[in-house]
């Protein structure tokens, strides 16, 4: 018997995903944990060849002006899982929720501050947006000298495309700030408003953000 498959998505996702605070991104198949400067991101992607569901879960930080959420950090969790049973799929569905349910409670306190996340950053190997997200993170954790490291190493790819020259305009700009700390937060908290505006996400002041106090950043 055939079966509304994205509707049972949608049901299962309220069950499980939306009383843990994750909302839903429109009538997409897309759920978000909003904390302020970041999402976690939970997706239950479609094929383009038959009924189902990959699951993929991840950070997308709202540092970087752009259009859709991105997988910053992780991405697929789980394959593909098809919707040919209802009885199975639904089974699927509830235990790809649970865990995308889990990862994102866990995330919430793995990158409560910039500093858990700057210690991140330090720990793993970098490449290309990693060195954008590694120093503007490192800024606002007051490491500015790893913050002028990370700015440096992401200047160093080639300039090749628009969108690089956009990118490396802004992160040209971030890094003449480090020497004003104060300025430098000013204009990381403007970025993550024009973010949310771009993803619609509610409208809230910087502290409610978690963002520390701006002031506190003109002591050091």
């Amino acid at each position: 018997m055939d079966f509304d498959h994205n509707k049972l998505i949608a049901q299962v996702a309220k069950q499980t995903l939306l009383p843990a605070g994750l909302k839903r991104k429109g009538k997409s198949r897309l759920y978000y944990d909003d904390n302020g400067w970041w999402c976690t991101i939970v997706e239950f992607q479609p094929s383009g060849f038959s009924k189902g569901s990959y699951l993929n879960v991840g950070v997308s930080w709202l540092l970087y002006e752009r259009e859709g959420f991105g997988f910053n950090i992780g991405y697929r969790e789980d394959g593909f899982s098809s919707a040919e049973n209802e009885s199975e799929f639904t089974n699927a569905i509830f235990e790809m929720a649970m865990k995308a349910k889990e990862i994102a409670e866990k995330t919430r306190e793995r990158f409560s501050t910039f500093s858990k996340a700057h210690e991140y950053y330090q720990s793993i190997k970098r490449s290309s947006w990693d060195y954008y997200y590694a120093a503007v993170i490192a800024g606002m954790s007051h490491q500015f000298a790893a913050a002028e490291e990370n700015f440096n190493s992401w200047l160093a790819y080639p300039e090749l495309t628009d969108w690089q020259r956009v990118a490396n305009s802004r992160s040209r700009k971030l890094m003449n700030l480090l020497s004003s700390p104060k300025e430098f937060a000013e204009a990381v908290i403007q970025v993550v408003l024009n973010s949310r505006a771009l993803h619609r996400l509610e409208n809230k002041e910087p502290m409610l953000l978690g963002f520390p106090s701006v002031e506190e950043f003109s002591k050091n």
